[in-house]
């Protein structure tokens, strides 16, 4: 079993808990509603996201400013590179890792 789900870490996460007879634990901050913890987890990430640009727009980055107004926001992503069809294709046709290591960015 485990060298048939090397790659899928929720299966393995799972199977040990099972063997190690580990209760859940409910792991959200309390909330009156369900809509009320989503609109909690929504703020957190919007209120993450208007930081981050922040912060970029204070390191003056080589952006296009954003047309619009209202965006909290105020960069735009505008130039990509071009990926040819075989190489789409050989990122997602292996496996790819559901974890990562700790990140590299300073939210404070």
């Amino acid at each position: 079993m485990i060298q048939d789900n090397a790659n899928n870490q929720r299966v393995l996460f799972q199977t040990v808990s099972k063997f190690l007879q580990n209760k859940s634990i409910e792991r959200f901050p309390s909330a009156a509603s369900k809509d009320m913890l989503a609109n909690r987890f929504a703020d957190f990430f919007i209120e993450k996201i208007v930081k981050i640009c922040r912060r970029l727009s204070d390191k003056q980055i080589n952006a296009v400013p954003s047309p619009h107004a209202d965006d909290p926001c105020p960069v735009e992503l505008c130039q990509f590179n071009e990926v040819t069809g075989e190489e789409v294709r050989a990122l997602t046709s292996k496996p790819m890792s559901k974890s990562c290591g700790p990140s590299t960015i300073n939210y404070s």
